[in-house]
This record gives structure tokens, C-alpha cells and sequence, in this order.
């Protein structure tokens, strides 16, 4: 998943995300600014003067987020992607199974005969749901 100005301006889950992905990077830079805090006392000048920025600022960020979306469009193949991006469904983090309704279709039953009496069979049409599970990837993490 990428951000940029024009899906968060037309997709409000992806603005919902985005609003995440934010959030857990300032966790980050908080919980980095705690552990120096912690152990400023058995730090060498050398390890104090490379974190004295604070966690990575916010500029940082964007140069990252600017980098994925240059690397979006320089990909070979990117036109199935954005093909795909079109019918794309964004589901909060943490769901396992993508859920949709069904319906049934027509008896279409065929029955063969030598006199032509051939048992009636009613139409009637079925609703149900099916879902699909979410395949979910892990590499290198270490809880």
C-alpha cells in the first residue's frame, strides 16, 4: 500500500490508515526519545551526539514516503497494478476474512424421459454468505 495526495482525497479508510501510520510513527520517535532518556548515564559522547536528533524527524518520513511513491511509478508492470488499484478493497488491519453475499440461480436440473413426464422441480432462489481468507505474510519478525 502507497499514499498519495489523490487516494487519501478519495478514500476515506486509506485516510484512516495513513492517520494509523502516522500515529505509529510517532510512537516510535517517542519510545526512541524514553530509551535515551533511560540510559543518557551509560551513553559514550559519541552515541549521545548520533541521537541527539530525537527519533527520525519529519522530514525523514516524507523522504520515505516520497521514495515509495517514485519507486510506484518507475516499476515495470505498474499498469496492471494501477489497473488493479481501481477494484481494490482497503479492510482494517487485522481482519482474516473478506465476507460477501451469495445468491442461488435457477434449478437448471436436466432430467431425460421417454414418455415426457419428467419430475417437476421448483425454482426458488438461495441467499447465503461465503467469505475468502486473507492470506497474511511475516518475515523477520521478532515479537
Amino acid at each position: 500500500m502507497y499514499f498519495t495526495k489523490e487516494n487519501l482525497a478519495t478514500n476515506a479508510r486509506m485516510q484512516g490508515h495513513w492517520k494509523e501510520l502516522w500515529a505509529q510513527r510517532n510512537i516510535f520517535n517517542e519510545q526512541h526519545n524514553a530509551m535515551i532518556a533511560a540510559n543518557q548515564a551509560n551513553m559514550t559522547a559519541e552515541m549521545l551526539t548520533c541521537n541527539a536528533v530525537g527519533g527520525f524527524a519529519k522530514e525523514f518520513w516524507k523522504e520515505i514516503d516520497n521514495q515509495i511513491i517514485e519507486l510506484n511509478t518507475e516499476e515495470i508492470g505498474i499498469e496492471i497494478v494501477n489497473d488493479l488499484m481501481g477494484v481494490q478493497t482497503v479492510l482494517p488491519v487485522g481482519k482474516t476474512l473478506k465476507m460477501y453475499n451469495v445468491s442461488g440461480d435457477i434449478n437448471d436440473e436436466v432430467v431425460m424421459s421417454m414418455d415426457g413426464q419428467v419430475p417437476h422441480g421448483f425454482d426458488h432462489t438461495e441467499y447465503d454468505s461465503d467469505g475468502d481468507p486473507i492470506p497474511m505474510f511475516a518475515a523477520g519478525l521478532r515479537c
